[in-house]
């Protein structure tokens, strides 16, 4: 998030939603994620934010049986900061006011899933979100 950012708490969820039809089984996965606030500071700009994280990934099934499957997708979303600005030495008017800030954000995924019901999984993803815009704050 920032270099004087440590660990940084949220959470989020996922549905997939899929066609049992077919050798590919064509899916896509939304998911989202909230992050509470957090502090970025340097020596004379304090900063808390929140993040908002949401994602849409198309993906098709790569290997399966009837209980288990392991599908993989590219997709993206957004990732979008919310900025509350402050100093205590710097006069307000050089501090910027703060804000949301959208990063467009690309994602390849694998996903393992196991069924636990006839409509129903368990599943595991491993993903990689690339920022293609990031912002500097």
């Amino acid at each position: 998030m920032a270099s004087s950012v440590g660990l940084v708490v949220g959470g989020g969820g996922a549905v997939s939603l899929a066609l049992k039809r077919g050798n590919l089984r064509p899916a896509v996965m939304i998911s989202g994620s909230y992050h509470a606030s957090f502090d970025a500071s340097d020596a004379y700009v304090d900063d808390t934010m929140k993040m908002v994280s949401l994602r849409l990934i198309p993906t098709v099934q790569l290997i399966g049986g009837e209980s288990w499957s392991v599908e993989a997708g590219v997709g993206g979303g957004a990732d979008t900061f919310i900025t509350s600005p402050g100093s205590a030495t710097v006069p307000g008017s050089f501090v910027h006011e703060g804000g949301a800030y959208v990063d467009p954000i690309a994602t390849a995924m694998v996903a393992t899933h196991f069924a636990v019901a006839s409509s129903a999984d368990l599943f595991l993803s491993f993903s990689l979100p690339v920022d293609l815009a990031p912002h500097r704050f």
